[in-house]
């Protein structure tokens, strides 16, 4: 694998490059994100699902699930429990100058 990479990194640097048009480029921008976006949004049901089979086992799930997400997860948890748990804001007057 590491000597088909190499290979294959001079073949992509050898390569002449040739100017394309706003429009190409805005094109293949376009196709490159709706790409991404479904392989991300395949890949949050995949670790959904992935989660609620492995509920019951931790070790598994944290192994098929996004570190980030689980970081996310918790941060929003921790968010939530110290509003809950804080008094709620009291108003204060605005004084005016009346002259």
């Amino acid at each position: 694998m590491i000597a088909e990479g190499e290979t294959l990194a001079r073949q992509l640097r050898e390569r002449p490059t040739t100017p394309t048009s706003p429009e190409n480029t805005r094109r293949a921008l376009d196709i490159r994100n709706r790409v991404a976006t479904l392989l991300v949004d395949k890949m949050a049901l995949v670790r959904a699902a992935a989660r609620f089979v492995f509920r019951n086992q931790p070790e598994i799930s944290r192994l098929a699930t996004s570190s980030f997400e689980r970081r996310r997860r918790r941060a929003q948890r921790a968010k939530a429990s110290t509003q809950e748990s804080a008094p709620a804001p009291v108003p204060t007057p605005n004084p005016t100058n009346h002259a």
